[in-house]
């Protein structure tokens, strides 16, 4: 069973009460790869209560130390990591600049689970009929919540950006309506 609503961000509750009792939503729980993080449980998803590791019960073990890495290096894989995870956030960028060279324009809406029947209209019928009337749709993909439409033909970019208009009218303020070939959350 989920909530409806992210009690910490107001975003779709997508992932149910998990261990932290403030959220319930992938983009609080799944916050600290992303930067920002639920106030409750700092994006680890653990609640209050939840016994967390201090930096020595974090270390490595001898393993990792007898396998000839030293803390010092192990330190600096973590930060190679963390850098790392920044510059492929940049790929997706080329990747939609590749999609508008070919003249393909995404749009895509994350809106949560459709768990009313006013929700199904809406993700259903509402949004394939305004992809439609916006212009020529090449593609509709998704998941349980979220709806990608790809725009394409000489008029994409007016298309894709009118379903974007259209979209932010009639949707639930905590929809996220982006011109992306994957959804954001948050």
């Amino acid at each position: 069973m989920t909530n409806a609503v992210c009690p910490a961000c107001s975003g779709p509750g997508d992932y149910g009460p998990g261990p932290c009792p403030a959220c319930c939503c992938r983009a609080c729980q799944g916050a600290a790869f992303f930067g920002t993080s639920c106030t409750a449980c700092t994006g680890t998803g653990l609640g209050p209560d939840a016994v967390r590791a201090t930096a020595q019960e974090r270390a490595p073990g001898p393993g990792a130390l007898a396998a000839g890495i030293t803390a010092d290096e192990l330190a600096q894989l973590q930060r190679e990591a963390a850098s790392l995870a920044v510059a492929l956030a940049g790929h997706a960028v080329l990747a939609e600049a590749e999609l508008a060279v070919r003249g393909l324009h995404p749009v895509s809406v994350a809106h949560g689970d459709a768990e009313t029947d006013e929700d199904a209209r809406l993700i259903y019928t509402e949004l394939p009929a305004l992809a439609a009337r916006a212009g020529t749709v090449c593609s509709r993909r998704g998941g349980n919540d979220y709806s990608t439409f790809l725009f394409t033909g000489p008029d994409a970019a007016r298309a894709a950006e009118a379903f974007s208009t259209a979209v932010h009218a009639m949707a639930p303020s905590w929809w996220r309506v982006t011109p992306t070939a994957q959804p954001v959350y948050r």
